[in-house]
């Protein structure tokens, strides 16, 4: 069996060579001061985001201020959006390719990743907007009836066939 990567690398070099030469770019790549800034500050972004996160499982939905009803305009206005800018990338990709513009891939994979993020902001948010996702298995539409107990009155119970 003959090795085809022979008729395809430059004389003088072996697939670890140019495998070297590649990943050598990133590894050794010099840290700038601006990269280096912006990763802390993305890294600190993140930080509150988990931060937010925690307190708003712990606390609950109140910490947004929805205690009237017409403060739940944010939660439902947040969801919207994003899956308003995930309908958005879907429809600049499938333009594109209806216009059969040659220069498309790049714009095509902006598009696409743009929707890809959206989609999953959006599926965070209805875990986020139950605010303690733990204490809320009342919403679950599989309940099942619990006939043992007291005066054998039909209580319901979410979680499972005991009372």
């Amino acid at each position: 069996m003959t090795d085809k990567s022979a008729d395809i690398l430059p004389i003088r070099q072996s697939m670890g060579g140019i495998t070297e030469q590649l990943a050598g770019i990133p590894l050794h790549f010099p840290v700038e001061r601006r990269w280096l800034i912006a990763m802390i500050f993305a890294s600190l972004l993140l930080l509150l985001l988990v931060v937010s996160a925690t307190e708003l499982f712990t606390v609950g939905v109140g910490i947004w201020g929805i205690n009237i009803p017409v403060n739940w305009a944010f939660a439902i206005h947040n969801y919207v959006w994003w899956l308003g800018i995930g309908h958005a990338g879907t429809l600049i990709s499938a333009l594109l390719l209806l216009t059969g513009s040659e220069w498309r891939n790049s714009l095509n994979r902006f598009a696409e990743t743009m929707t890809l993020f959206a989609v999953v902001c959006a599926g965070i948010y209805p875990v986020l907007h139950l605010g303690r996702p733990g204490t809320s298995i009342g919403c679950s539409p599989i309940r099942r009836p619990c006939t043992s107990g007291r005066n054998s009155a039909v209580r319901w119970n979410g979680t499972s066939g005991r009372c």
